[in-house]
């Protein structure tokens, strides 16, 4: 899974695309297909921990100009959007796309974005933002079946309400998660649970980013979303 950040504010400064023409931001996700990309991650408002957040109204203005060409240029991509706003998911409906909503949100109980991308048809990317993901998911499975979601992909969010420890204990507890029988996402590109540790930065911890990335493949995770698919394509 390909990152696409419409944002000038995202963690990972080379990720983001803010400003940008949607000829060069075609010519980016170009080069992630090359690299072998299957899933598009498409962001318009940053939800990294402790970034400040645009309106609804600007992050739909931001999706709505490059969506539509880049479904156009890549009909083979499924296109996953990166919000937490059941308001931006409705909007989206209008492009009969079969979209993945990736909710960084999904323990906030008074958002109808579950019910909301289950009558749209949409795939559900389910993130735990917990210390335990397999006690989130075992509540989650039971919300998702009452609300009439049949097709969602486990994210054990790392980074997200876990301290550096809690992350890696987590990543190497990931075979646990495929007892639900759902896709298993691992989205840890350039997070802190890799930098902070070693004395690095964001920007330079590619390889080790990598390296934890591969480990995740080996404990069972489908689907890597990751900053860094041109190094995955030459490993």
């Amino acid at each position: 899974m390909g990152i696409v950040n419409l944002t000038d504010n995202s963690f990972l400064e080379r990720s983001r695309m803010a400003g940008k023409s949607i000829d060069e931001v075609i010519e980016r996700v170009a080069g992630m297909a090359e690299c072998g990309a299957e899933y598009i991650d498409v962001g318009a408002c940053s939800t990294a921990p402790g970034v400040a957040q645009v309106s609804a109204e600007v992050e739909l203005s931001r999706l709505e100009k490059v969506l539509p060409p880049l479904m156009d240029a890549f009909p083979h991509l499924k296109f996953s959007v990166d919000t937490y706003r059941p308001e931006v998911v409705a909007a989206l409906a209008k492009y009969g796309k079969a979209f993945i909503v990736n909710d960084v949100k999904t323990a906030d109980l008074s958002s109808d974005m579950v019910a909301l991308t289950a009558s749209l048809g949409f795939e559900y990317i389910a993130m735990d933002s917990s210390s335990d993901p397999y006690s989130f998911f075992e509540v989650f499975a039971e919300r998702a079946a009452k609300a009439g979601l049949d097709s969602w992909i486990l994210d054990p969010g790392f980074g997200f309400g876990k301290s550096v420890e809690q992350n890696w204990e987590v990543l190497e507890k990931l075979p646990a998660l495929r007892d639900f029988g759902r896709p298993v996402l691992a989205a840890l590109s350039h997070k802190r649970m890799i930098f902070m540790p070693l004395g690095l930065t964001p920007a330079t911890c590619s390889l080790q980013s990598v390296q934890a990335e591969l480990r995740c493949v080996e404990l069972g995770a489908d689907i890597i979303r990751t900053h860094d698919l041109n190094l995955h394509s030459h490993r």
